[in-house]
């Protein structure tokens, strides 16, 4: 099941199957792990969060338009929520200010993709407030790749290039929790990296192999956090997903780790996971997350 959208009587969410006119799916469905919930809020980050389904494995989508009881009682029922918008959409800013605060005061992992790192305007200001303690906070923007010749994003308009980076800084994630992911990943590493909050750097890079792919992959990757400026050196946590096909082997697992090792900070926590894909043969793609931390 890739898609469970979260359904409600007044009309608070707009489901896909209303909007984008998708086929009727079950509302309920059995999750094996965590319970991850993905929020698109404003025109940007509804149109991001449709184009999500049919690529995110067991992750529940829906789109806000204004904040209920209905809505905080869907927060409180999830593991983590990811609130998708642009960053740049005043009426939107404020859903998600809403969100924010209602995932943060009930105990959920709250992550927000945005465009840029620009907190949200509260409600009662003309200015924009801190983000609140611990809330990862993913930008995204085209030097997320190193190069723009993968994925067909090459040929891709800035509204495509920007759905995309939307929809693999969530499903990057995502994709590591048990039910695709292995070598002993799970959601409470995840959480253990993305919990110390602040702002979070996304690197993608891709590689052809099949000899020494996967290093030069993730060599991409930190190309493309270095031209977005990402203190990779001084970072707390890494959080990394190698995506490569079912024959993928733990000499690819040790290429990637020691790369990422050798240019992070020697304490640092550093998570990295697999997900086999056989749509990538012969080729590598490495994403690495930087997570600055909020200070102690």
């Amino acid at each position: 099941m890739n898609l469970a959208p979260v359904s409600s009587k007044t009309g608070t969410f707009k489901i896909f199957m209303e909007r984008f006119e998708m086929p009727e799916v079950k509302e309920v469905i059995e999750h094996r792990g965590a319970r991850l919930l993905v929020m698109g809020v404003g025109k940007v980050g509804a149109t991001a969060v449709a184009k999500m389904t049919g690529h995110i494995y067991d992750v529940e989508c829906c789109i806000v338009e204004e904040v209920t009881d209905d809505v905080e009682r869907c927060i409180r029922e999830v593991d983590a929520l990811f609130v998708v918008h642009a960053g740049d959409e005043a009426e939107a800013g404020l859903v998600a200010w809403w969100l924010v605060n209602i995932t943060v005061n009930v105990g959920v992992l709250l992550v927000v993709v945005v465009t840029d790192h620009q907190p949200p305007e509260h409600p009662d200001s003309i200015k924009h407030t801190p983000w609140p303690a611990n809330v990862a906070r993913i930008s995204v923007n085209c030097d997320c790749f190193a190069t723009l010749d993968h994925d067909g994003s090459g040929n891709m308009t800035e509204p495509e290039l920007r759905d995309l980076l939307l929809r693999l800084a969530v499903q990057q994630i995502t994709d590591l929790t048990p039910q695709k992911s292995f070598i002993g990943v799970d959601f409470y590493d995840i959480k253990a990296i993305l919990s110390t909050g602040g702002h979070v750097w996304l690197g993608i890079g891709y590689d052809t192999g099949p000899v020494g792919g996967a290093a030069e992959a993730t060599q991409n990757a930190l190309r493309a956090l270095h031209k977005q400026g990402a203190p990779i050196a001084s970072a707390q946590s890494i959080l990394g997903n190698i995506y490569a096909s079912k024959s993928v082997t733990m000499d690819d697992f040790d290429q990637v780790n020691r790369v990422v090792h050798d240019h992070v900070f020697d304490k640092a926590n550093v998570i990295i996971g697999i997900t086999p894909d056989d749509s990538f043969v012969p080729n590598y793609r490495v994403a690495v997350y930087v997570v600055e931390g909020e200070p102690t």
